[in-house]
């Protein structure tokens, strides 16, 4: 009889139970709530009262279903369990605070201190939210005799919400209301609304809307002897097949829930470009270094959240500032940029970054007038309007740490809560999804800080300026669903042998893709990101005489491999392949791979002395594919005996909310010897002298047929 008790305010209990569970072991919400210590701001003010919202929302619903009399289900009886009934509610609302203190707490032991700084804001927090669920308790006993009411004035065994006085259901529907209206604000407003209120008030307030909404649907259930949230769940099964909102954006202007064209294969992509060809024209104009040969760097940068992104930004900002303080450009000899997940938002800040500076230097050389960036205002004029900017400093780091401060992931949380979810229940698509809302956010966060509009433009513009050598490659790596196979994002042609099993982007999605969507299609960070569904552009079928479009899903890069390695190692042996031709030529290059990690620690050493551990068999496959995508880092690991320290990097300080000690950044270089290490061999990816050769003759063949065509329309 207790379980059909708990099952009358069984979403109550639910989401207290996975909301606490999540605040404290999650590690992204751990994240969220860090930056509240690390930036206190007005977000702290609304996540505290949308807390107390959520508190006295769950003790109000809970208190009312227990008001019902249902016919049939003897655990609504006020005579079953009495007392758990009377102080259950208010346990509840308290819980949901005491939670929140002890995952401020778990969050605060990040720090060194908790004293001072953020370790003892969030402890002032966590005492703060001990306090209002101590408080929380005591209002809700003494309220009856502050406003003299008795305990049999409590309604007891109704059979119609229509029994309820005014004062009673008022409350929930005026709730369930402004979630309602919530969600059409964040359905158009999110990417403004959201960061002001921050990500972790934006969860609460979800909260505080869907338990009345979900308190209802169980009231129906018992009132109509229906199974009405399991009818519920099988029509948000129909409709998610019915309709899809999730479809990968072609051009700046789609809607996700617009479903994109179908273009023939031959207007998929421009002109063929190899990686080979591409580095010929690169690398001529650049001069040699103290050794007589040129620098060829190529970066793999590696996956982990918004962590990775700003990471990855702040070592190559550091690394072109300190290049240009002793005269040099760090950028220019940047060939390639091989990202995953938060590697590629990293990466791609950094290229618009420096294809900003690119376009600046021939804009004064031209006409000497500054760069407006299509009438946007230069660097300084963006600084001095981005918030949290200083003008005074217009070096590449300080730069890309003003644009990648915004916080992200509220305008994503804030659609997937509100409109995503009311759109799993209507079988036609009418609403864009939390991926156009982040795609939005890296577009507003650059167009806060930087000219140019970067982000909102399509990918290949970056490479569209008068020095378009100037901007490194950007490889940026997606999983398909279906297949497993990379999908990569790149300005030249991804194809066998060079690129092993892996799709040309710029064909499947076509050329005109924002750099935004480009870059979140790396980073589909598991549910929080949702599989973007894309209609090829290169590949048809022929079905019964019908031409058919091929359909796949796209989804985080660190699927496949989390590092980058992988495709860097490719364009690694592109290079090399290139380096006799281009040594005939009287051109000596020196690759040097860069591997940005964001992975300090694989692998906690407490959890190693663990003899039993809760859950293992149902857990163990979960947790073992989660590792393996961190332990899978090709060049990184087991192979450091291969690797001789680049540049000394200095510690990056945290800013913005972002780890500062988390973070930490292998840079190795690979030159012609350690390349031959057995190490290093095996990390990028095993070729021998067959597939070399192999690509050599794939290689000459595509040059001559160019030849040939040239020679043709020069006749």
């Amino acid at each position: 009889m207790l379980y059909r008790v708990l099952l009358l305010v069984r979403f109550s209990i639910l989401l207290g139970i996975v909301g606490g569970l999540v605040l404290v072991l999650n590690a992204q919400a751990q994240d969220v709530l860090r930056a509240l210590g690390e930036e206190p701001d007005r977000r702290i003010v609304w996540f505290v009262l949308a807390a107390i919202g959520s508190a006295a929302v769950a003790w109000w619903s809970t208190r009312v279903m227990f008001y019902f009399r249902f016919r049939g289900n003897p655990a609504s009886s006020p005579r079953v369990y009495p007392r758990l009934k009377e102080h259950l509610p208010r346990l509840i609302g308290a819980s949901a605070l005491g939670l929140i203190a002890v995952a401020l707490l778990e969050a605060s032991l990040a720090y060194p201190t908790r004293s001072s700084g953020p370790g003892a804001t969030l402890v002032a927090l966590g005492g703060l939210f001990i306090g209002l669920a101590a408080a929380f308790v005591y209002v809700t006993r003494k309220r009856r005799d502050w406003f003299l009411r008795r305990e049999s004035d409590r309604p007891r065994d109704l059979r119609s919400v229509r029994e309820l006085a005014p004062m009673t259901w008022a409350p929930l529907a005026t709730v369930a209301a402004a979630g309602f209206a919530l969600m059409v604000v964040f359905a158009y407003r999110a990417v403004d609304l959201a960061p002001v209120i921050g990500t972790a008030a934006v969860a609460m307030l979800a909260v505080i809307g869907l338990i009345p909404v979900a308190s209802f649907l169980v009231y129906l259930g018992n009132r109509l002897h229906l199974p009405v949230v399991s009818l519920l769940l099988l029509w948000a099964a129909f409709s998610t097949y019915a309709s899809d909102n999730h479809y990968v954006r072609v051009t700046s202007e789609m809607a996700s829930h617009a479903m994109p064209p179908a273009v023939p294969s031959d207007d998929a992509a421009d002109e063929d470009v190899i990686v080979g060809d591409y580095l010929e024209g690169w690398v001529a104009p650049l001069q040699s270094g103290a050794a007589g040969k040129i620098p060829v760097f190529i970066v793999a940068a590696e996956g982990g959240g918004i962590r990775a992104a700003y990471w990855t930004a702040l070592v190559l900002g550091e690394l072109q500032d300190r290049a240009a303080a002793e005269g040099r450009d760090f950028a220019r000899h940047v060939f390639a940029i091989s990202g995953v997940s938060g590697g590629s938002l990293g990466a791609a800040a950094f290229a618009a970054l420096v294809a900003n500076d690119a376009a600046k230097r021939a804009s004064d050389a031209s006409a000497g007038a500054a760069f407006d960036g299509n009438g946007a205002g230069g660097p300084e004029q963006r600084a001095a309007a981005c918030p949290g900017g200083d003008a005074g400093d217009t070096g590449v780091r300080a730069r890309a740490e003003r644009v990648l401060q915004r916080d992200f992931l509220a305008p994503a949380v804030a659609v997937m809560l509100f409109p995503d979810l009311l759109q799993q229940l209507v079988p036609f698509g009418f609403l864009n999804d939390r991926a156009v809302a982040l795609e939005r956010a890296f577009e507003a966060a650059w167009d806060a800080c930087e000219p140019g509009r970067r982000f909102a433009r399509p990918f290949s513009a970056l490479w569209s300026g008068p020095d378009p050598h100037a901007v490194p490659l950007l490889f940026l790596n997606s999983t398909v669903v279906e297949t497993g196979q990379r999908l990569i994002e790149a300005p030249v042609t991804i194809r066998e042998p060079e690129f092993n099993e892996a799709i040309d982007g710029r064909r499947a999605l076509g050329p005109e893709v924002p750099l935004s969507t480009a870059v979140h299609n790396s980073a589909r960070f598991t549910y929080v990101s949702p599989a973007g569904t894309v209609r090829r552009r290169d590949r048809a079928v022929d079905v019964d005489g019908r031409t058919e479009s091929e359909w796949i899903r796209l989804v985080d890069g660190g699927y496949f491999e989390n590092s980058g390695a992988v495709t860097a190692a490719e364009i690694l042996d592109s290079v090399r392949d290139d380096k006799p031709a281009l040594s005939a030529r009287g051109i000596e290059i020196e690759p040097v791979v860069i591997h940005i990690s964001n992975d300090p620690a694989t692998t906690d050493p407490s959890d190693l002395l663990e003899r039993r551990k809760w859950l293992n068999q149902p857990v163990a496959p979960v947790k073992a594919l989660l590792h393996t995508r961190q332990a899978r880092l090709p060049g990184t690991r087991g192979s450091r005996s291969a690797v001789r320290r680049a540049f000394p990097l200095p510690a990056v300080p945290r800013s913005g909310g972002r780890p500062r000690a988390a973070a930490a950044a292998r840079v190795g270089a690979f030159g012609s010897r350690t390349g031959r290490d057995a190490a290093a061999a095996r990390t990028f990816a095993r070729r021998g002298r067959g597939r070399r050769a192999q690509r050599r003759e794939h290689r000459g063949r595509a040059r001559a047929a160019r030849r040939r065509g040239a020679a043709k329309r020069s006749g």
